[in-house]
């Protein structure tokens, strides 16, 4: 499963929009049809969408069939006639997998590739393309290379919300659903712990059964392991490489398969074997399997499946909060603090707010204060951003400490407009700010 809303072959608008927005794709298609194509070629278009590689190779000369099965056939159709080049491009609206070749093909042109490639499900179409080619005809893509590398994020947002308790409940059950998912992501060089390897290698016409491979990966620095990223490099034509890697701000960015969080230091090891299953023919599953072995700790194994399923869970009772409880709360937090576990003080502080109840409603704030500063201290700015605002109550002015530590955990995660609100309240009320003292 993907949570990616853009994830498989989409006909809306948006999605093309950001295909045809995206300078880099743009540039390496029109370079590659220029280099591919000659006039009195004959093209096929592999699920042209809006038709822009279709006018691409229109323009060098060529006649073209775009197939295109979606809605978005119909603004192809305007967008020919616009350009003037409806008597070099015939649409065909239809499922290129049931129909005939209508005539051999110099060349079968297509943007097929999702994040990883087979993510956008149009390796049966490219394959069923490949019927019309004329002998010697060639295709472009020609081959696409697919990298992957294990990456370290310190916050990854579609994972770590089911961390830490959401308005004091447990939402942890959510936790492996999330992580039996993949997730697009955009990372920089800097994110990866170990050089990329190169996974496949995928020709047009191939299926699943080409996206296997075993690797072995030596952590090269520290940080927190979060997953593997995948990306590609489509070679389009001599020449011509279309690549979607870290740092490359492309429509496609990288697919994220995620890992259990842990951290690794230089020297130590991952090892995995990811394939696509496609038994279900259906519904293609990622599958990611092996072992994190370190130099500090017991080996840690996986196998995960992009899966997506809550498994069922036995009711269990969370006992209310009463004054003994709370008092055996705060020591342990207390004591935490002191010696410098915020992890434990978390732990103790979460356990606390889970039992709060009406009556507690004026001891609350000052417990929702602490777990947020747990989580502050502990370098999770993001888990603190809920628990201070539930201390402040809708007053983003009314508790020094609160209001203090909420502009630097917006400001620790990334949230500018909120850290720049927050700080504008703090300032009114308390004075300058200690960053920009």
């Amino acid at each position: 499963m993907s949570e990616d809303p853009h994830g498989g072959h989409d006909g809306s608008l948006d999605y093309h929009r950001r295909m045809l927005g995206d300078p880099h794709r743009v540039d390496a298609y029109e370079r590659a049809i220029r280099a591919l194509v000659k006039p009195g070629d004959v093209v096929l278009d592999v699920g042209a969408g809006a038709g822009l590689l279709s006018l691409l190779a229109a323009r060098r000369g060529a006649r073209v069939h775009a197939v295109e099965s979606m809605p978005i056939a119909a603004v192809m159709e305007r967008l020919v006639n616009d350009n003037g080049l409806a008597d070099r491009v015939a649409i065909h609206r239809a499922d290129l997998r049931r129909i005939a070749p209508v005539e051999p093909v110099d060349l079968v042109v297509s943007d097929f590739m999702g994040r990883f490639v087979a993510d956008d499900m149009m390796l049966d179409a490219m394959r069923a393309g490949l019927r019309w080619l004329a002998p010697g005809g060639r295709a472009c893509p020609a081959s696409i290379d697919l990298r992957l590398a294990p990456v370290a994020l310190h916050h990854l947002a579609a994972l770590d919300v089911f961390e830490a308790p959401v308005a004091g409940f447990d939402l942890s059950a959510l936790a492996p659903v999330a992580q039996a998912c993949t997730y697009p992501i955009a990372l920089a060089p800097d994110a990866l712990l170990a050089p990329a390897a190169l996974h496949a290698t995928v020709r047009p016409g191939d299926g699943p059964a080409a996206f296997v491979g075993e690797h072995r990966f030596t952590v090269t620095r520290p940080g927190r392991l979060r997953g593997l990223a995948g990306w590609f490099e489509a070679h389009l034509a001599p020449g011509v490489v279309l690549a979607t890697g870290p740092g490359v701000e492309s429509h496609w960015d990288q697919l994220l398969f995620p890992l259990p969080a842990a951290h690794v230091d230089a020297g130590d090891v991952v090892t995995v074997r990811l394939w696509l299953d496609d038994a279900d023919q259906a519904v293609w599953v990622w599958r990611w399997e092996g072992e994190l072995r370190r130099a500090a700790a017991a080996p840690l194994p996986f196998a995960l499946a992009s899966v997506g399923r809550l498994a069922a869970g036995a009711p269990r009772e969370v006992p209310r909060l009463t004054h003994g409880a709370l008092d055996a709360f705060n020591e342990a937090g207390g004591a935490a603090f002191a010696r410098g576990d915020y992890a434990a003080a978390a732990a103790a502080f979460t356990d606390a707010v889970r039992g709060l109840g009406p009556e507690h409603d004026d001891l609350a704030p000052l417990l929702w204060e602490n777990l947020g500063l747990a989580f502050v201290l502990g370098g999770r700015p993001a888990d603190a951003i809920g628990p201070l605002l539930r201390a402040l109550d809708g007053d983003p002015a009314s508790r020094e400490q609160s209001a203090r530590l909420l502009v630097d955990a917006c400001f620790g995660c990334g949230r500018g407009r909120d850290a720049a609100r927050y700080l504008a309240a703090y300032e009114a009320r308390f004075g300058p700010h200690p960053r920009t003292r």
